[in-house]
């Protein structure tokens, strides 16, 4: 039997009891979060906000929706996720960040899930909104030949990420009984045909339990409090496909996450199971991408296009990307601008990327056709300073002979002139 680093999810009475590189989830009140010292992702799930009265069934939906953020995310070490409880006081995001965000050590990122219900008849209308904030920003940088100093940027934004809202019939719980009984049951060996017992199974049941070892693709858990044990599948609610299928953003987060384990996880970026998180965050992504197709949230669907883009450069472990990775990672920023044509911040990383190959002799598009999109980029957000100091180090590059660009009219030096001024 494997032993892992121990794994617990703890009340907040427990918190110290437990190893700071434990593995955590845990249960807290909206107004006192806790932030713990040593994973370096942590997941807090706020309570969905019903805009009218709640049947049963409505309830259940939106509980099983976070309870499936909660299991999925168990596969990931160095994680700590919270399921917020409300006290009586709306769980309100921003009073809940403010009390997070400036206890953030170094390294660690946060990533908040919260949303919306409305129940109407036979069906219920849900929207989330997902966020995450770190110390220090997500910006991927590349370096230009010839100057030392020469180099562009693209950063990720932390602005809140909208879903459209999806209309589910009440029904559809119906489809999830057998995903839900198996998520509920602790069995007392890691065997479906041992002998097992139930979890609660109200929607407002709260409890916490440690993960004490694992076997293959079971957790061994003991109920706080209490001290019960069983075994539970860690998959149970993680493949319930007909849950992700209608809430295509559960791929979304469950890809988030993988891909902050890898941002700011050395240990994972320098162990075996890197692949392992790589690949998953990558086949999350893309599952969201192609569910979410003909969905009103063109700038979550490109957001999701430029984390691919971003895990496959970050996992490439090189100092200096080869021309393979960066040829990969455009492919996913690319992608990103179709998915939403006005995104300033697809249009960054995809000029960012391939100026980078074009200074490498390697943009099948050639530099003009980079310079092309850039000029349009910056006339359709003339504000933008990234983007403005990128296309001035584009025109340096030019200066030096690095890329060809043709201007009529003016000289690089005098266009560039032109966006120094803009750049403050």
């Amino acid at each position: 039997m494997k032993k892992t680093s121990q794994c617990c999810w703890v009340l907040a009475s427990l918190l110290g009891f437990f190893s700071m590189q434990a593995r955590a989830g845990e249960l807290s009140p909206c107004d006192s979060p806790m932030v713990l010292p040593g994973p370096r992702v942590q997941v807090f799930i706020l309570p969905y906000r019903a805009e009218s009265k709640m049947t049963l069934p409505g309830r259940q939906l939106a509980t099983i929706m976070q309870r499936h953020v909660l299991f999925a995310a168990l596969k990931y070490p160095s994680i700590a996720i919270e399921e917020l409880t409300s006290t009586g006081a709306p769980c309100d995001i921003e009073r809940v960040q403010q009390k997070v965000l400036p206890r953030l050590a170094q390294g660690q990122v946060a990533i908040f899930l919260w949303g919306r219900l409305f129940e109407q008849g036979d069906s219920i209308r849900l929207q989330s909104t997902v966020s995450f904030n770190a110390q220090a920003s997500d910006t991927m940088t590349w370096r230009i030949q010839g100057d030392d100093t020469a180099k562009v940027n693209a950063t990720v934004p932390s602005d809140p990420i909208f879903f459209a809202p999806r209309t589910i019939p009440l029904s559809f719980l119906s489809m999830l009984q057998s995903a839900q009984a198996e998520a509920r049951r602790l069995h007392r060996a890691p065997d479906s045909s041992s002998p097992s017992w139930e979890l609660p199974q109200s929607p407002d049941a709260r409890f916490g339990f440690e993960v004490t070892e694992t076997k293959d693709d079971w957790m061994h858990i003991r109920l706080i409090p209490g001290g019960d044990n069983g075994w539970v599948p860690a998959h149970a609610l993680a493949n319930a496909d007909e849950l992700k299928g209608a809430f295509p953003e559960l791929y979304f987060v469950d890809g988030l996450i993988g891909y902050h384990q890898l941002l700011v996880n050395e240990t994972i970026r320098n162990s075996p199971a890197r692949q392992r998180v790589v690949d998953g965050a990558l086949a999350s992504f893309d599952q969201y991408i192609q569910l979410s197709n003909g969905r009103a949230e063109s700038d979550a669907r490109a957001l999701a296009a430029i984390l691919k883009g971003n895990v496959r450069l970050r996992s490439s472990g090189q100092s200096g990307w080869s021309v393979e990775a960066l040829q990969a990672a455009q492919i996913d920023y690319e992608q990103a601008e179709k998915l939403s044509p006005t995104s300033t911040t697809a249009n960054r990383f995809y000029l960012a990327c391939t100026s980078a190959l074009c200074d490498r002799g390697a943009c099948a598009e050639g530099s003009e056709h980079v310079h092309d999109k850039f000029l349009a980029a910056v006339a359709r957000n003339p504000a933008d300073q990234e983007l403005l100091k990128n296309l001035n180090v584009f025109y340096g590059a030019a200066e030096r002979g690095n890329f060809k660009v043709e201007l009529k009219d003016r000289t690089v030096a005098a266009q560039r002139a032109i966006v120094e001024r803009a750049v403050k």
